[in-house]
């Protein structure tokens, strides 16, 4: 009697365990804990907070590319300064019976090494690439900061007032920008001394359409948004409008248009000094050290690779950076 007893108790527990396992699952208060909201991190800031060009310069500063390149012009840039004053040789300095050295030679005359050699008449390379660096990277920087100011005003202006002014003045550009520049530094040439004034002026007097252009394109679109509204509303001149709302919500995309000219500037020095268009003898720049190494290029081929390497280098970094800060000026890349 007992073993059937357990045996309907086994069947019973079985049964209980399939309606178990077969009816659905009721939530139980006892399975759950209550939370509840966290007063202490209820005013904590999830994220820093920090204006547009913070954020553009951490997203700079965060790239590889963009801290190689940097430090690649930083040490150009120290180089060509601080390079001369410590050489043991001036730029002009001659030693003939010592010209057309190898690398790391010794000068008989006065003990000291030639790093990177001599040219024809026994000048030090490696001095007159520094100075060279001077020249070249001064007027790179003279043209385009000269040129960004024109143009942002003068784009600035134009997309502004629009209008009659605005047709008048994109049309000036338009002639502006159609006139060579090689044809402009000849004729500038002619009327000016040959040398580095009559360059920059060149490029001065053509260089600048371009920014105008973004600049205009740039001020027609955002001074129709809300903020200049409110600025217009609130009474601002058109002047401080311009000036103090419109244009520097313009400095990201003129830095990044600038930084990508220097190295055209350095290219187009550099050229002309290679053709004999541009820095006189017996200044040296890239352009024109390249041109002396030219004509002795098959004996002595690191006369000419010198400056070559200096001028690919600095573009390069120069290029490189300029697509970094577009990166990082970009807010759709924000992250």
């Amino acid at each position: 009697m007992s073993k059937k007893k357990e045996l309907a108790a086994q069947l019973a527990a079985q049964a209980e365990a399939r309606r178990a396992a077969a009816a659905p699952y009721t939530p139980n208060a006892a399975d759950f804990q209550w939370v509840g909201p966290d007063a202490s991190s209820r005013e904590a800031i999830a994220r820093p907070s920090m204006s547009f060009f913070q954020d553009a310069m951490r997203r700079l500063f965060s790239s590889k590319k963009a801290i190689v390149c940097i430090a690649l012009i930083l040490l150009i840039v120290v180089f060509c300064v601080f390079y001369p004053m410590i050489s043991p040789f001036t730029e002009q300095e001659q030693h003939v019976t010592h010209s057309n050295a190898a690398m790391f030679s010794v000068c008989p005359d006065t003990g000291k090494m030639h790093i990177l050699g001599t040219d024809t008449l026994g000048r030090d390379l490696m001095t007159r690439a520094a100075m060279g660096g001077r020249l070249s990277l001064a007027m790179a920087l003279t043209a385009v900061v000269v040129n960004g100011v024109i143009g942002l005003v003068y784009g600035g202006v134009s997309g502004y007032v629009g209008g009659w002014l605005d047709n008048i003045m994109m049309r000036a550009v338009e002639i502006i920008n159609g006139i060579p520049y090689l044809i402009l530094l000849i004729v500038l040439m002619m009327v000016l001394d040959t040398g580095v004034s009559s360059m920059i002026l060149a490029y001065i007097l053509v260089g600048w359409t371009g920014i105008a252009r973004m600049t205009r394109g740039q001020i027609v679109s955002l001074k129709e948004q809300e903020f200049v509204i409110a600025a217009k509303a609130m009474g601002a001149k058109p002047r401080r409008i311009l000036f103090k709302h419109l244009i520097p919500n313009l400095l990201s995309v003129i830095i990044v248009q600038m930084t990508m000219a220097i190295p055209g500037m350095i290219f187009n020095e550099s050229f002309l000094s290679f053709i004999g268009l541009g820095v006189p003898v017996p200044a040296s720049s890239w352009g024109q050290l390249a041109n002396d190494g030219f004509d002795r290029f098959r004996l002595y081929p690191s006369q000419m690779m010198i400056p070559a390497v200096l001028i690919c280098v600095t573009m390069l970094s120069f290029n490189l950076l300029g697509d970094a800060l577009r990166d990082a000026f970009d807010p759709k890349l924000r992250r």
